[in-house]
């Protein structure tokens, strides 16, 4: 089925959508991990934590965090701060749990996912997902997918005392992403 958004006063074709929800939102997650590279920014609702992440395929991560810079080339950590810079080995499991397709398809088929409709995120037309966890936990997440079908933005709602986490993703598939260790 096609969906049409108005745009600008003109009618989009939204994208076509399929049937069930999770089938969509597992796309969206499988587009995610086929990216060649994105950024990411991620805020918390307090303002207490400000990152912003940019990857480069395979296995290339930058995280800036406040003064410091984290860098990871494979299995290596690279740190710098104040202008010094260390390495450490870094655990494959550790990305791994957030880059295995089977495991995210797996916590996507534990969930309840709903459409709640169609909403623009910084000027992008995206169309927006209710996902909580079965059972049901405290929190849950809020997921808006583009018309190209990738994630736009992501929020997970805080547990009792822990503020929500809100991610925008942008920059898919940009070449000039160039994840390099510090020097």
């Amino acid at each position: 089925m096609t969906r049409l958004v108005a745009w600008l006063g003109v009618w989009l074709p939204l994208a076509v959508w399929a049937a069930d929800p999770r089938e969509e939102v597992n796309a969206a997650v499988d587009k995610l991990l086929t990216a060649r590279s994105y950024q990411a920014a991620l805020v918390s609702a307090d303002g207490s934590v400000q990152q912003r992440l940019e990857f480069e395929a395979p296995g290339r991560y930058r995280i800036r965090t406040g003064g410091e810079d984290l860098v990871v080339i494979g299995d290596v950590l690279h740190r710098q701060r104040d202008g010094a810079t260390a390495q450490a080995p870094l655990p494959q499991e550790v990305l791994t749990r957030w880059r295995d397709p089977a495991r995210l398809a797996e916590r996507v088929n534990d969930m309840d996912i709903a459409v709640v409709g169609d909403e623009a995120v910084a000027g992008v037309p995206a169309r927006k997902y209710r996902i909580d966890t079965r059972p049901p936990a405290v929190g849950g997440l809020v997921l808006w997918v583009g018309i190209d079908g990738y994630p736009v933005q992501i929020l997970a709602r805080g547990a009792p005392g822990v503020p929500a986490t809100l991610i925008r993703y942008a920059r898919f598939n940009d070449a000039t992403i160039d994840v390099e260790p510090p020097r």
